[in-house]
């Protein structure tokens, strides 16, 4: 391994922001994990306003493995 050339496996992070019910988040981040090249929720908060309940609003940062350039040939 050349210590200059960068890995060919890369770690994108998606920074997520969501609104709807609980159960329908849950249900989005549920079917995220399912994706090839998950890895996993790096943080995550849910929070709401009295005016909007039970709509929720929510940010989350989701970390994936893919690999670097098009290895599809």
């Amino acid at each position: 391994n050349d210590s200059q050339q960068s890995p060919a496996l890369i770690k994108p992070v998606l920074d997520i922001g969501l609104k709807g019910r609980f159960l329908d988040i849950a249900k989005f981040l549920e079917g995220m994990e399912r994706q090839k090249g998950f890895k996993r929720i790096a943080d995550g908060k849910v929070s709401y306003a009295d005016k909007d309940y039970p709509v929720l609003t929510g940010k989350f940062l989701i970390e994936f493995r893919a690999w670097k350039g098009d290895y599809s040939h």
